[in-house]
């Protein structure tokens, strides 16, 4: 039995990016570029959102799902059209995964992280996936790009201090300690050192079976990224060109060169 929808989370840089495009790789499966869509639908805390406007006003929604997703949304005669916040989630991302004749949908985004509880209460069955990487790379990563022509308002991960950088880091982690038992935690450094053993495990957690195609996601992985999400400008910025190389194990090391000891000390 499948255990979907899947959701993937977890602090930025830790990954999600590489894990969305393996699994989107699969045959049967569908993972649109970041919506936020949880942080939209919880704006005002924990009170979900009423729908009665037209999600295609949300310009997030409109690049991640796609125009015509959205606008077939809004065509929905009024009686027809979901109003749940559950179904609305439900309708957009079916609706998106049948677009592409895949059966089962997930979602990522990384900040998503903060509504552990409410996607598992929206979705009791879904599967959340936490991708847990070593924080000192993560850190060195929020670091390595602050100084970027790329950078814009968006990339709120981007740090210009140590300081501010384990602060970031601590607040996209510490959502979830005490929600354990409501996520999967797929490594970082397994995945990347043991691609194939590791997702053959989360195939066989998810109940789905692997197809080697996951391990070639980067030869689609530019037209899985779009524009004002991950690409600017019709390219990837310098923190999204891993997404089309190979699996690099270096990746796992690299902030080994970048942190001096009294970061590390600072860190730890």
């Amino acid at each position: 039995m499948s255990r979907f929808p899947l959701f993937i989370v977890g602090p930025p840089r830790s990954g999600t990016t590489l894990l969305r495009l393996m699994l989107n790789a699969h045959s049967g499966i569908a993972i649109p570029d970041e919506t936020s869509i949880f942080s939209w639908i919880y704006q005002w805390g924990n009170i979900p959102r009423i729908f009665r406007g037209k999600p295609s006003r949300n310009h997030q929604l409109v690049a991640s799902l796609g125009r015509e997703v959205m606008e077939a949304f809004d065509s929905l005669p009024w009686l027809d059209r979901p109003r749940k916040p559950r179904n609305v989630v439900e309708w957009l991302f079916s609706s998106y995964a049948k677009q592409r004749q895949k059966k089962y949908w997930g979602e990522k985004t990384p900040a998503h992280v903060m509504y552990i509880r409410q996607i598992k209460h929206m979705f009791p069955k879904c599967s959340i996936i936490y991708m847990l990487r070593d924080p000192r790379a993560i850190i060195a990563s929020y670091l390595r790009y602050s100084l970027s022509r790329e950078r814009k308002i968006a990339d709120f991960w981007m740090c210009d201090t140590i300081e501010a950088a384990v602060a970031q880091y601590a607040k996209y982690s510490a959502p979830a300690v005490g929600n354990e038992s409501l996520i999967n935690i797929v490594k970082y450094e397994a995945l990347v050192n043991e691609p194939r053993e590791t997702l053959e495990m989360l195939c066989a957690l998810l109940g789905f079976p692997f197809e080697r195609g996951m391990l070639e996601y980067n030869r689609f992985a530019e037209k899985n990224l779009v524009e004002s999400i991950s690409k600017r400008n019709g390219h990837l910025p310098d923190w999204k060109r891993g997404a089309e190389e190979s699996i690099n194990k270096n990746f796992s090391s690299r902030w080994q060169n970048e942190l001096s000891h009294a970061d590390l000390l600072y860190i730890n």
